[in-house]
């Protein structure tokens, strides 16, 4: 027998352009504010959403000052003021270590002398990008769980805000464990690439737990991850 859990949609949000995205520096976990560009673009996101009578339930942000405004402004914009921002470390940017506030070129160029990719190159005092994925993966299993909490509301809304790296790894997680995972109208070539400044990717979870009906002890647990959107930028000029 199979049981869908009531579902919640999630809307993850990179923030707003930095300066130093503009200069194309690692930022890492350096606390760098948003430009002036970044504030609008966070205000225009806000401001779509509120035309989509977006209304949010939880919210959630890394504590990272480019990623928390970023969220500020979003609830502002979309008439969700009164939402609470939860802050939490597990959204923070990969660690890049000595290498942050340096030209992300360099990442490239050190990745290819020690012949490996550019994410499997890890700085002096950085974190792995294993790391970086298994707090994405922890982070969201704790969001899973709220399908599981008594009186769960169907399409309950949730935006999470964070970072270019950690988004990829989080789409790459969710892609990499089929067993766990069922993705529908995912394009890994769309998804799986550091998205732009304050682009959002909209989907669906529903979990299902199939049981065993000669042994009502054995559970199958798989989550169904409906994709409405990857990386869009509508809310922004061309």
């Amino acid at each position: 027998m199979v049981f869908r859990m009531p579902s919640f949609i999630v809307t993850l949000v990179r923030h707003g352009e930095t300066t130093l995205n503009v200069q194309r520096l690692l930022q890492g976990q350096t606390d760098v504010p948003l430009s002036s560009v970044g504030v609008r673009q966070a205000e225009l996101l806000g401001m779509r959403m509120k035309t989509l009578n977006q209304t949010f339930t939880k919210v959630y942000s890394s504590d990272l000052s480019r990623a928390h405004h970023t969220a500020q402004l979003v609830l502002k914009h979309s008439g969700n003021e009164d939402s609470e921002i939860q802050k939490d470390v597990r959204l923070r940017e990969r660690c890049f270590g000595s290498a942050e506030g340096s030209p992300a070129k360099n990442l490239l160029e050190e990745a290819k002398k020690h012949n490996v990719q550019i994410h499997n190159y890890t700085p002096e005092g950085a974190e792995t990008s294993v790391e970086v994925a298994q707090r994405a993966a922890s982070f969201f299993d704790d969001i899973c769980k709220l399908a599981d909490e008594p009186g769960a509301e169907n399409e309950t809304q949730i935006l999470v805000v964070s970072h270019g790296g950690w988004i990829q790894y989080f789409l790459k997680h969710l892609h990499t464990h089929e067993a766990k995972y069922n993705l529908e109208n995912f394009d890994p070539s769309k998804a799986i690439t550091i998205h732009k400044n304050t682009a959002i990717s909209i989907f669906s979870v529903n979990r299902v737990t199939t049981t065993d009906t000669n042994d009502e002890q054995e559970e199958t647990k798989r989550y169904k991850i409906l994709f409405r959107d990857v990386n869009d930028t509508k809310h922004l000029p061309e």
